[in-house]
């Protein structure tokens, strides 16, 4: 059945060579994409995501250079990203997230000047996280987590200033965090958690007014918590945990009255559990374990919202 099915796609990709819009979205769609798609060389809008595809991608997907909107989402594609996409300027979104692809990402792009969003988490793509990310001037979401991505953050990833979500959880990525990743202001999900990430925590991240989240969680971050992080008066979601961050809780977290989840356990924190906890009316989750704090809980009695204490 999946092959007659797969022949049928064949005939209508055949007599469509001028369709502009294919949609193909969540159906139960399944087999491989038939290669006849590779000649419809005007297409501008693409979609096979929530579907049960198999094999490979079009190679030559974005021959034509008009493909402006590409997701693929949600399926069970292998094998390589097509080549094709490499010199796919006119890229507006693009969405592979959650396959089995493959690949050395440093090779797979290049420059995309209307690029806006691009999701490719939960692949099994490799390499260092190249350079021209950063010239990629309109891109406002960068989704790349659950990969084997190495290597460091490039500092030239703060030039796409128009950035609101980074997302690089769980790969191997090495080093520090770029201290100009403080220059992308409009920030508002900054996840860099799950990695082997070193060094202090730069206070330039407390430059990034707009966050929601911020998520430097199972890393091996040194040194103080960055008490400038308490400036970040719009944050929802705070997550530093399993680091090697030692001393005291600052107390300029008193300030982050709208935070909803707090997480600092498997630290080396030490002092008493502080009395500007007591200011955080809206936090929900709070884990504090697996440290060296000490003292008494009093300051939780008045934090009306908590769902989750584990101390």
């Amino acid at each position: 059945r999946d092959v007659e099915r797969s022949r049928g796609l064949g005939d209508v990709y055949k007599r469509q060579t001028k369709l502009s819009t294919l949609a193909l979205f969540s159906n139960k769609l399944s087999g491989n994409i038939p290669i006849e798609l590779n000649k419809l060389s005007n297409l501008k809008i693409l979609s096979f995501s929530y579907n049960n595809f198999i094999g490979p991608l079009p190679h030559n997907i974005c021959i034509s250079g008009k493909l402006m909107n590409f997701t693929a989402n949600d399926n069970f594609f292998t094998g390589p990203l097509p080549k094709s996409l490499k010199n796919c300027s006119s890229l507006v979104r693009l969405r592979l997230d959650q396959n089995q692809l493959t690949g050395n990402i440093a090779d797979d792009f290049g420059v995309y000047p209307n690029l806006d969003y691009i999701d490719l988490s939960e692949n099994k793509l490799y390499g260092h996280l190249s350079q021209n990310w950063g010239k990629c001037y309109k891109l406002t979401s960068l989704k790349i987590s659950n990969n084997n991505l190495s290597g460091s953050i490039p500092v030239e990833l703060s030039q796409a200033t128009n950035l609101h979500v980074l997302h690089l959880t769980s790969n191997h990525f090495t080093g520090g965090i770029p201290e100009d990743l403080g220059k992308l202001t409009y920030l508002f999900d900054l996840s860099l958690d799950n990695n082997n990430l070193s060094r202090n925590v730069p206070i330039q991240i407390a430059s990034l007014k707009n966050l929601k989240t911020l998520k430097l969680g199972a890393n091996n971050f040194i040194g103080l918590i960055p008490n400038h992080l308490g400036n970040l008066v719009n944050l929802l979601h705070l997550n530093l945990s399993q680091n090697k961050f030692r001393a005291s809780i600052p107390s300029e977290f008193g300030k982050l009255k709208y935070l909803r989840s707090l997480d600092l356990s498997k630290n080396f924190l030490s002092g008493t559990i502080a009395p500007l906890l007591r200011e955080l009316k809206s936090l929900e989750t709070l884990n504090l374990s697996h440290n060296n704090l000490s003292g008494d809980l009093s300051s939780l009695e008045e934090m009306v919202s908590l769902i989750s204490v584990d101390i």
